[in-house]
C-alpha cells in the first residue's frame, strides 16, 4: 500500500521555500508523484469496497481500539489528525482509516505547496518587482499565466483606484502610529502626510508608520525603525 512517502519529499521542499527568499524551482516530479499517490490510494479503496472488505461496524466493534502499524502511515500524520478522524467520521470502516489519512495528508500537502507559492507570486507582483530571467524559469506555465492575469488585475485596479493608495502596504495596523527613524542614506526632501521633510543622513526623526512615503523609504534600505514614540 502507498504509504505516501512523496508527500514527505515535497512537504520538505515546501518548508524550505517558505524559508527562502526568492521562489524556487517549480518540483514538477515531486508534484506528480503526490498526485499519482493519491490517485492509487483512490484505486486501493475502491478495489476494497469491490472485493468486499469494506463493512459496516458492528454494534459491538469499537472503532477505538483499532491499531495503526507505525510503518503504514507517513510520520507527518500527526496522531492528532488521526484521532480528530476518528471522532468526526464514526462511519469510516477501520480498513479505510489508514489510507484515508495518508489520502487527506496528501491532498493538504499539495494545497500547501501550491499555496505558499502563489502567495511568493503575488507579493512580488502587488511589490512590483520584476523577475529575471532565470527566476521566471522558475515558475510553471500555469503559475506564469496567473502571474500575467494578477498583473493585469493590478493595472487595472492602479488605475481606478485614487492616487495615493499603497496597495503594498501591509493591511495589519500598526501596533504604534509614530515611530522613530534614522536615516542611512541622504534622500533628501519629499512630500509626506505631515508635510515636506528632509531626510539627511545620520539624522533621526518621527515619523507616521503607516505613511506611504515612509514605507517605501524602508524598503529601499534609505531609513530604519529604531523605536516607538
Amino acid at each position: 500500500m502507498y504509504s505516501g512517502s512523496s508527500a514527505s519529499s515535497l512537504l520538505d521542499i515546501t518548508k524550505r521555500l517558505v524559508k527562502s527568499q526568492s521562489l524556487l524551482h517549480y518540483e514538477n516530479d515531486a508534484v506528480e508523484d503526490v498526485i499519482e499517490g493519491v490517485y492509487t490510494l483512490d484505486h486501493q479503496l475502491d478495489q476494497m469496497s469491490e472485493e468486499g472488505r469494506v463493512g459496516s461496524f458492528s454494534q459491538g466493534e469499537e472503532i477505538g481500539s483499532t491499531s495503526l502499524p507505525s510503518d503504514h502511515i507517513n510520520s507527518e500524520i500527526s496522531t492528532t489528525s488521526i484521532r480528530t478522524m476518528l471522532n468526526s467520521s464514526q462511519s469510516i470502516p477501520a480498513n479505510l482509516l489508514i489510507p484515508y489519512a495518508i489520502e487527506n495528508h496528501d491532498v493538504k500537502v499539495l494545497k500547501f505547496y501550491h499555496a505558499q507559492r502563489l502567495e511568493k507570486i503575488r507579493t512580488s507582483s502587488i511589490q512590483d518587482i520584476p523577475y529575471s530571467e532565470d527566476e521566471w524559469l522558475n515558475l510553471s506555465e500555469e503559475e506564469k499565466s496567473f502571474h500575467r492575469d494578477y498583473m493585469d488585475l493590478l493595472r487595472t485596479l492602479k488605475v481606478e483606484c485614487p492616487p495615493g493608495v499603497n496597495l503594498s502596504a501591509s493591511l495589519i495596523p500598526p501596533r504604534e502610529a509614530i515611530v522613530v527613524v534614522r536615516v542611512l542614506q541622504d534622500v533628501g526632501e519629499l512630500m509626506t502626510l505631515n508635510g515636506f521633510i528632509e531626510f539627511r543622513k545620520g539624522s533621526q526623526m518621527k515619523v507616521k508608520k503607516a505613511d506611504p512615503t515612509v514605507e517605501r523609504l524602508i524598503k529601499m534600505g534609505a531609513i530604519k525603525i529604531v523605536g516607538n514614540r
